[in-house]
């Protein structure tokens, strides 16, 4: 145990095992159920597009496939480097000699939303230009 952790807040902040909430579950639940849906049920993209008064049927494209599966590698890549893995005792030291980052500002997750809104509109800047 890292000794500037012990008895603050931070102590228990590094612990893995707890119960997850609800609320941070609940979205991606949603976000898959969406997901399986618009793969599996027929003509659900459409439908979607009608309902949304979307000029052309929705439909797959070679790009869309290619940007959908390297981001779901990527996710899955950079998930397995962020696990935490048994390694030499050096290592572990080396971990409890930093504190974790404190977490649960609202200004942390003003900046992550921001960040991610930037990233979003960097990515699709190219698509608005071309019209």
């Amino acid at each position: 145990m890292n000794p500037l952790l012990v008895g603050t807040a931070l102590e228990s902040r590094g612990r893995l095992g707890g119960r997850v909430p609800v609320t941070m579950t609940a979205v991606p639940a949603v976000l898959l159920v969406g997901a399986l849906a618009a793969g599996l049920v027929p003509d659900f993209p459409t439908r979607v597009g009608e309902t949304f008064e979307a000029a052309k049927p929705l439909h797959w494209t070679l790009s869309g496939l290619v940007l959908g599966i390297s981001s779901a590698a990527l996710t899955m890549a950079l998930t397995a480097r962020g696990r935490p893995r048994p390694g030499p005792p050096e290592a572990a030291r080396l971990d409890e000699a930093t504190p974790p980052p404190p977490l649960g500002h609202i200004g942390d997750y003003v900046a992550w939303l921001l960040t991610g809104i930037t990233w979003l509109g960097a990515l699709a800047l190219p698509g608005v230009l071309a019209g």
